[in-house]
């Protein structure tokens, strides 16, 4: 079939998904010697005369040699026809990463999941092959996430690699100068040679495109992620793979994704903006993907489960109790007033300024930060993104903190008692 498929026109096509100068791309169904049909699947004639393409053999190299990878489509066949490639591939079945996180809100457990997906992409796509190759136009709509491929999850597929390029040792810049600008690095518009640190600046920018949920110049990362109630962690995780100088970015799709998962697993948490029932979220993305008829199965309806709220997160606990804390707070600060104003009988030997470092630095703070320890914050988190930010540094990073505080508070008094 695929020798015939050379020879003419034996193809139908069902639609055209892109129609450029440099390349054409359609959904085709291959047509059989008795009338039959198979398909569908994609194919694409790239213009080979511009340095477009290349990597399409490599790939098909290795599908043919019996190699199998879960986030690459399989190439099925490799022509050229005059100056034009024509490629013909597997048609992964699925929306984009795009459509995939709308339809789930961008819930921010949906967001790290796929993104981890998209990492482990770009590792088999640079590991896989040497010198490896860059795929350079990793953006959401060149990432599927596929059902059913390989497992139960969702799998990121990417596609489109007609300016991916592998890595040539001694050339100070690339041939092709394309790519999408908002996840594009600066080398790739001439400044030096492509490498798989060009790759890991799109991951960022992919992954601050996932927690903001759209995309944003560069220089308003920080803020538009802050913004977004991202936490301190994923942000400098973005900001390194971001950087300007690909020296300064992580080495690799598998650095970055380490850091990431190190990040998430100090604490992200999820925003007011995204935050809402997890169900929903899955059930968005769910609809995205409709199983074989053959597989479909009655269902049996089933009860919701009904989800409680925590004790003291209902008003009426929640506020008697905030305002008891509070009152707590209030009596311990009219305290250490009152320990600077009026010293107890062992104290009134010590200076006014070691009398403000024990009261203000060391009494106060310990009262203070159990008040805080109890009070609760639900209805803080969802107003105020520094609250967010505190809880994502974990308590025993916080007590750490506090502790060195005090400890610094301490010397300092025991320096101007003596003084």
């Amino acid at each position: 079939m695929l020798a015939s498929r050379e020879a003419g026109l034996d193809y139908r096509v069902e639609r055209v998904l892109k129609d450029g100068s440099r390349e054409r791309t359609q959904v085709v169904y291959l047509l059989g010697a008795g009338g039959g049909e198979y398909g569908p699947f994609v194919h694409k004639v790239i213009a080979a005369d511009r340095g477009l393409g290349t990597v399409y053999r490599t790939l098909h190299d290795a599908w043919l040699s019996g190699r199998r990878f879960a986030h690459l489509p399989e190439i099925l066949n490799v022509s050229s026809q005059g100056d034009e490639l024509d490629v013909l591939m597997e048609y992964v079945e699925g929306p984009t990463l795009e459509t995939y996180l709308t339809a789930a809100g961008f819930d921010r457990g949906v967001v790290l999941q796929a993104f981890e997906d998209v990492c482990r992409a770009c590792i088999e796509l640079h590991a896989s092959f040497a010198p490896p190759i860059i795929h350079r136009d990793l953006k959401p709509s060149n990432i599927i996430m596929a059902q059913s491929r390989f497992s139960s999850q969702p799998t990121a597929v990417l596609i489109d690699f007609g300016i991916a390029r592998q890595w040539r040792e001694g050339e100070s810049s690339d041939t092709v100068h394309f790519g999408t600008r908002e996840f594009a690095p600066p080398e790739q518009y001439g400044f030096s040679q492509t490498t798989v640190r060009s790759d890991v600046y799109a991951l960022g920018m992919l992954l601050a495109y996932c927690l903001i949920g759209s995309t944003v110049p560069r220089e308003q990362l920080v803020s538009s992620l802050t913004g977004a109630h991202a936490s301190a962690g994923l942000i400098r995780v973005v900001e390194r793979a971001c950087a300007f100088d690909p020296a300064d970015r992580y080495d690799s799709a598998q650095a970055l994704l380490n850091a990431f998962s190190a990040a998430v697993g100090a604490g992200d948490l999820p925003s007011s903006r995204q935050r809402g029932d997890a169900s929903s979220g899955k059930a968005a993305k769910d609809s995205l993907f409709m199983a074989p008829s053959s597989t479909l199965t009655p269902q049996v309806p089933q009860a919701p489960r009904t989800v409680r709220a925590r004790f003291i997160d209902n008003p009426i606990v929640r506020i008697p109790w905030n305002i008891t804390v509070l009152f707590v707070a209030v009596v311990c600060v009219q305290a250490t007033l009152e320990l600077v104003a009026h010293p107890t009988e062992s104290m009134r030997d010590a200076s006014i300024p070691a009398l403000v470092v024990i009261a203000y630095f060391m009494v106060l703070p310990i009262f203070l930060f159990g008040c805080w320890l109890l009070y609760n914050k639900s209805w803080l988190r969802k107003r105020f993104a520094f609250v967010d930010w505190a809880i994502s540094i974990g308590l025993p990073r916080l007590i750490a903190r506090f502790v060195a505080l005090e400890v610094a508070a301490l010397v300092a008094a025991l320096l101007l008692w003596s003084v």
